[in-house]
């Protein structure tokens, strides 16, 4: 090969990865929770976190949730999540269900859809955990408390 080549081979390899570290949400919709080193958590502006229901034992919250992956992940760079959490106030445990949930590739095409899950216990650490900790928290700052 020659010189020509072996460039032309290294600039088309870069340029995808390039485009696929720049995905950024849209400000306008999405406010920034937190990030991990594999994936950063952002919290929908249009739709505030509501809450279902509370009694002396549960608060049920629900909201919408963007996973942003740092590299792609089975060709998924983005999810938006609507979800649904019931919180034990007792024991912190998470019942945690999507209400809806939507792959997107790097050029915002949908790769996979699914709606109105089963309700699943969410164990600490999980990323389903850091998602009903970013609606618990956006809920409490946006109630004042």
């Amino acid at each position: 090969m020659n010189k020509r080549t072996i460039a032309l081979l290294l600039a088309l390899s870069i340029i995808p990865t390039l485009s696929l570290a720049n995905y950024e949400p849209d400000a306008n919709q999405w406010q920034w929770y937190e990030s991990t080193p594999r994936v950063g958590y952002f919290i929908s502006k249009q739709s505030p976190v509501i809450k279902v229901s509370e009694t002396a034992d549960t608060l049920t919250l629900r909201g919408y949730v963007q996973t942003v992956y740092a590299a792609p992940k089975e060709g998924v760079k983005f999810t938006t999540r609507g979800v649904q959490v019931v919180y034990n106030k007792a024991t912190g445990e998470r019942l945690y269900q999507h209400i809806s949930l939507i792959d997107y590739d790097e050029n915002r095409n949908i790769v996979a859809s699914g709606s109105n899950f089963k309700p699943v216990i969410m164990p600490p650490g999980t990323l389903g955990w850091r998602v009903s900790q970013a609606l618990l928290d956006s809920y409490n700052a946006q109630s004042g408390q």
